[in-house]
């Protein structure tokens, strides 16, 4: 009987490891059968990533395209509706995507040939852009794709656009707000309407464009849009995101929640992972006094804005806090275990290490 030291027996071994172990094949199999992720691209459908801006918001809208670039697959284009953006600005911002590998096209739009009367967009708060309105109608604009994702300027894109890319909704896709029922029963039970079960967001939104099309999605929001049957018990027309969820009610698709991630959700869901960092409310991690927002977003718009054309830094001036404002915004001291209720209004400080790698999401740290 040959032991393992035998000569013979490692001559054996020897050989079998030229001709390949049963493990070694078995490996080799596994890597030939495996599907990977540059595969899975080319079945993806075309898509389009769409914002609407104004002049103030278009540096929030270019920090949010840097995030979301090193996910955005070939069978995607990005397209950035702009609001009366002047002529030389428009070309900064595509020459600063361009610079960093991004190619976008920045299309200008005139919101009045959208709306009998534009003074029925409902600017409900200062400062609130009315481009994001026109998303009534210019969600099925863009032609020659399947899939259109809209997404707020106020973002972050942590996540990985090819999964929402092959997200194909029989109508829309969107988050839920997370609101009870009574922040929204009002547009339906004046109406006469069975009130929807519940209410999505539309800082994101995934829609099938062909739906849109073939449904006149355009044409029903636009009616909707010059109602003016709630205008006395709101003291003001409706605004966009609630003309689109009296559209699709209960229909909508809900996306996972960390796609539309936004400060509430950081205190209830501390260990979830932001797919999309979404800044609806009051912190404004753009303005680096603002203690509300975690110091990795901060930097990351701090950075953003410090490499972006001078002609942006009017803009990049109008979105910094006002003295009254920021009072509140240095009140806040993150002090590990010594938050109250009133600190919700921050984001929750218990997902800074979670968060860390996120400059990693900006072209020049990678």
């Amino acid at each position: 009987m040959l032991s393992k030291n035998d000569p013979k027996m490692m001559q054996g071994k020897q050989g079998a490891q030229r001709d390949g172990t049963p493990r070694r094949r078995s490996a080799r199999i596994a890597r030939n059968a495996q599907i990977g992720a540059e595969t899975l691209e080319n079945w993806l459908p075309r898509s389009c990533l769409v914002y609407l801006t104004d002049t103030r918001y278009l540096p929030l809208t270019l920090t949010s395209v840097l995030t979301a670039a090193r996910s955005i697959p070939a069978s995607m284009d990005v397209i950035i509706y702009l609001d009366e953006v002047p002529q030389n600005i428009s070309k900064e911002a595509a020459t600063f995507l361009i610079d960093w590998g991004i190619k976008a096209s920045l299309r200008d739009f005139d919101i009045g040939a959208l709306f009998q009367n534009t003074s029925r967009i409902p600017l409900w708060r200062d400062g609130i852009s009315r481009a994001g309105f026109a998303r009534l109608g210019l969600c099925g604009a863009p032609e020659g794709y399947d899939t259109h994702i809209i997404l707020d300027g106020d973002t972050l894109v942590g996540g990985d656009l090819r999964e929402l890319a092959s997200t194909r909704p029989a109508g829309i896709a969107a988050v839920s707000s997370g609101h009870p029922e009574t922040s929204w029963s009002y547009l339906y039970k004046d109406r006469a309407m069975p009130v929807a079960r519940d209410y999505f967001n539309a800082g994101l939104m995934v829609l099938n464009a062909d739906m849109w099309r073939r449904e006149a999605i355009e044409d029903r929001c636009m009616a909707l849009a010059n109602d003016h049957s709630l205008d006395a018990k709101l003291h003001r027309p409706m605004r966009d995101q609630e003309i689109l969820n009296i559209v699709f009610g209960d229909t909508f698709q809900r996306l996972n929640d960390n796609w539309n991630f936004k400060r509430e959700r950081s205190w209830d869901y501390s260990m979830d992972m932001p797919l999309i960092a979404h800044f609806a409310g009051k912190a404004h991690p753009w303005d680096p006094r603002d203690m509300r927002a975690l110091p990795v977003f901060r930097q990351i718009y701090s950075e953003a804005f410090s490499r972006m054309p001078k002609a942006m830094q009017p803009a990049i001036d109008t979105l910094m806090l006002t003295d009254k404002n920021l009072k509140s915004a240095v009140r806040f001291k993150p002090a590990l275990g010594r938050w109250n209720p009133r600190h919700r209004i921050a984001w929750n400080p218990a997902q800074e290490p979670l968060l860390s790698h996120w400059g990693s999401l900006l072209p020049w740290n990678r």
